[in-house]
């Protein structure tokens, strides 16, 4: 994760990621509708999060590059991880691009993951050339009661060169200058070396799914889509070598069918829903889409035979030699 601590940036002239002028707003989330989402949901508060001043955020997307950011950028603070961390599930176990890595990854490999957390991702390495680099004090000690070299350090502390394999696994997404961060990977990273990304998949289900805090600020500042992902080669001497789709899985199944039913919902009353305000109208969809979605897995609780994509995306880049 990046560097812990409030992070506030004004109005956005320029996209993050290519600093691009062009952009468009897709959505407006209400600040006090998106705190109280926070604390049903979550039972977190946001509230101090956010300068008084701002009571909503745009979320715009980039004519150029296709990333999706929200203006103005809202970082969380160390407080707000703090207590985002206190739940077991936060740093999960079972990432599905954990197992996907390892094809890039051997004996002999110098891998550095950025934003390890507890160290769970560096505990799978079977070889010691392994290093984490966190933020959060309660995740660096977890991690290092497992043993593990895990540093409060960026990026840009570490040795040019230095690394075979650098991981962003749930990271691009938190943070406030995607290109900066990214131009240090490529210091740190060795000719011909592996850049491994998995964002969250905002082309599908889940970037249309009504009233999720964790897919907005102070959480999520960004929103990757597979054209921002496909861009990154005309920032960077990279090439990407694959864009891999995380399959949907069971626990997944409740968001996307919930997501596939408003979507149906939406088209019959031929108007798109907001996706963070609250209204009567919203409320009433969401409890009704939760029902029914609730009564459909009891019908059936097989995932669709047509290999519908899942909560991530990984992408992986070699960098020019």
């Amino acid at each position: 994760m990046q560097q812990s601590g409030f992070a506030l940036k004004p109005p956005e002239k320029s996209c993050p990621l290519c600093v691009g002028q062009r952009f468009h707003r897709l959505d407006v989330f209400p600040v006090s509708d998106l705190c109280a989402e926070y604390r049903r949901q979550l039972h977190v508060d946001v509230r101090d999060e956010f300068d008084p001043q701002v009571s909503s955020l745009d979320l715009n997307e980039c004519f150029h590059c296709g990333l999706q950011f929200f203006s103005p950028l809202v970082a969380g603070s160390a407080k707000f991880y703090a207590s985002l961390s206190d739940s077991k599930t936060y740093y999960s176990n079972s990432r599905w691009e954990f197992s996907q890595a390892f094809r890039w990854i051997n004996e002999q490999t110098q891998v550095i993951d950025v934003g390890c957390g507890d160290g769970y991702f560096l505990s799978l390495i079977p070889h010691r050339n392994k290093i984490g680099l966190e933020y959060n004090p309660a995740a660096i000690a977890r991690a290092r009661q497992r043993g593990l070299d895990v540093r409060p350090m960026a990026l840009a502390d570490v040795p040019d060169a230095s690394s075979d394999v650098i991981t962003f696994f749930q990271v691009l997404e938190h943070v406030l200058n995607p290109l900066e961060t990214l131009r240090e990977a490529m210091r740190v990273l060795r000719a011909g070396g592996w850049l491994l990304i998995a964002v969250p998949n905002n082309d599908d289900f889940l970037g249309r799914a009504i009233q999720q805090p964790l897919n907005a600020p102070p959480h999520h500042t960004l929103r990757w889509t597979r054209r921002a992902l496909n861009h990154v080669p005309q920032l960077l001497p990279l090439v990407l070598s694959e864009l891999i789709d995380e399959p949907l899985c069971q626990d997944q199944l409740f968001l996307y069918r919930r997501t596939r039913i408003t979507d149906a919902l939406t088209r019959c009353l031929g108007k798109r829903l907001p996706l963070m305000k609250l209204t009567p109208a919203t409320v009433f969809v969401r409890k009704a889409t939760n029902a029914l979605t609730i009564w459909s897995l009891k019908l059936h609780s097989k995932l669709p035979a047509d290999r519908a994509s899942g909560h991530s995306v990984l992408a992986v880049y070699q960098k020019m030699k």
